[in-house]
């Protein structure tokens, strides 16, 4: 019977050790008696390390500020954060005031974030746009979010930076045909025609290669036709946002079918990998066998999507 005892005993890791100290500590601080739970703290911090070991100084720092020694509750917290950047206190159980305290300490705490990739055009960090795609970025401790964008396609990851520490994270560029090749697309169009008020409903499809398209849409308004898009130039500004133009044919269908022809041009915003944005503006001259029958300027909003 001794034998199997001590057997046990030598079997429990130090992880089940600590975690029982800081449950006894955790006890003795609820009852006021805060010299005991630190005294366990001291001993649950022994050979503690990662996440164990940031429950211990979290717990020591609210023993610590119940005792009104801030300075070292402080200290305690930067020791929790160095040891887990996510550490964190129970909002529920703990008061506004050491949350706001910790939080303070998170921030104040910086690591560098370094980010290899090939052929990177942009990257934002927490959604802010960086300078540039720069190889170390400097930034509070904890978790990140990146975005990284190679021509038209985007990718996101998380990534954890730790106080003093480099955390290398490796981004793999898209296929070469990913952002270069063939693209189908679908398009629902709702345009105006501001000097004569009136609104037609375009739905179409097509296709995009690179930085060209070219689109086939159905007109519904006062009248039912056809319209194509073909794509002069697609160039982004900054981050999702660029500019678009196109040269676009139409031809109503009616008693008499009337021709006619104008540029597009305006600008998109990228949602995502597969779905933009876009406003645009045109002119449309329509012809008969008749001298010209009249011009027209059209305002244009669109859902684009790309399959």
């Amino acid at each position: 019977m001794t034998l199997l005892l001590v057997a046990f005993l030598m079997a429990a890791s130090p992880t089940d050790e600590a975690s029982g100290l800081v449950s006894q500590a955790r006890q003795a601080l609820d009852g006021g008696d805060f010299d005991r739970a630190l005294a366990l703290l001291g001993k649950a911090s022994t050979g503690a390390s990662g996440a164990s070991l940031a429950r211990v100084e979290l717990l020591r720092g609210e023993c610590l500020a119940a005792l009104r020694r801030y300075d070292e509750t402080e200290q305690a917290f930067e020791r929790a954060l160095n040891a887990d950047p996510e550490a964190a206190l129970d909002p529920a159980a703990a008061s506004p005031t050491l949350v706001a305290l910790l939080d303070g300490v998170r921030k104040r705490l910086t690591g560098q974030l370094a980010v290899v990739s090939d052929g990177l055009d942009e990257l934002t960090l927490d959604g802010a746009v960086l300078s540039g795609p720069p190889a170390v970025v400097t930034t509070s401790i904890g978790r990140h979010r990146l975005t990284a964008r190679w021509g038209d396609v985007s990718r996101s990851t998380e990534a954890v930076v730790s106080a003093g520490r480099t955390t290398t994270l490796t981004l793999e560029p898209p296929p070469a045909e990913a952002g270069s090749g063939p693209h189908w697309l679908a398009e629902l169009k709702l345009g105006f025609q501001p000097l004569s008020p009136s609104a037609t409903i375009l739905a179409g499809a097509g296709l995009r290669y690179g930085p060209v398209f070219a689109s086939l849409h159905a007109i519904a308004g006062n009248a039912f036709g056809l319209e194509l898009h073909l794509g002069a130039f697609r160039t982004r500004l900054a981050g999702p946002v660029g500019l678009l133009g196109s040269l676009d044919g139409v031809l109503f269908l009616g008693s008499t079918a009337v021709p006619g022809l104008g540029p597009s041009g305006g600008a998109f915003v990228s949602l995502g990998e597969h779905l933009e944005l876009t406003v645009d503006a045109g002119y449309r001259r329509f012809f008969t066998t008749a001298p010209v029958v009249h011009d027209v300027f059209l305002l244009g909003l669109s859902v684009r999507a790309l399959l």
